[in-house]
């Protein structure tokens, strides 16, 4: 309809809230850990959970500023990354646990481990799947046409 006015969707403030706590809890401070994990290990870790590792953290920090700036391509790749991020974590963690020596059940201790990353997804899912937020996508989408 070309005569209607439709009133413009502000940018909703959980989209700022989840931008710094992705690209700071999945991006910098998961690096950091990461790469203390990695310093610290008692042989040689694989260059490939290496460099999973890494990507998963920078990409889902990056697709977070991506779709701050109102792209639904970026909000569709937060969704993606951070899934894959919590899905690498779960890895990891279930790897951890099942590598323990005959007798040593302190590994199990990485068990709670287990709900940050579902925690992590849970929450992107929730949030950047809500109506008003997938509105505010859309409306953007359509003024960058």
């Amino acid at each position: 309809m070309d005569g209607e006015i439709r009133r413009r969707i502000s940018k909703p403030v959980g989209i700022y809230v989840l931008t710094i706590l992705i690209v700071i809890g999945l991006g910098f401070f998961q690096v950091i850990r990461y790469w203390m994990d990695i310093r610290s290990a008692n042989g040689d870790v694989p260059f490939p959970m290496v460099f999973t590792s890494f990507f998963v953290c920078i990409f889902s920090a990056g697709a977070a500023i991506w779709a701050f700036y109102g792209d639904n391509a970026g909000r569709i790749a937060v969704l993606s990354f951070v899934t894959l991020n919590a899905l690498w974590l779960v890895f990891l963690t279930i790897t951890a646990v099942s590598y323990r020596q005959d007798g040593d059940w302190s590994s199990l201790s990485l068990v709670p481990e287990l709900f940050r990353p579902l925690f992590w997804s849970g929450l992107t899912w929730w949030y950047f799947t809500r109506p008003h937020v997938i509105a505010y996508y859309k409306q953007e989408s359509r003024r960058t046409l």
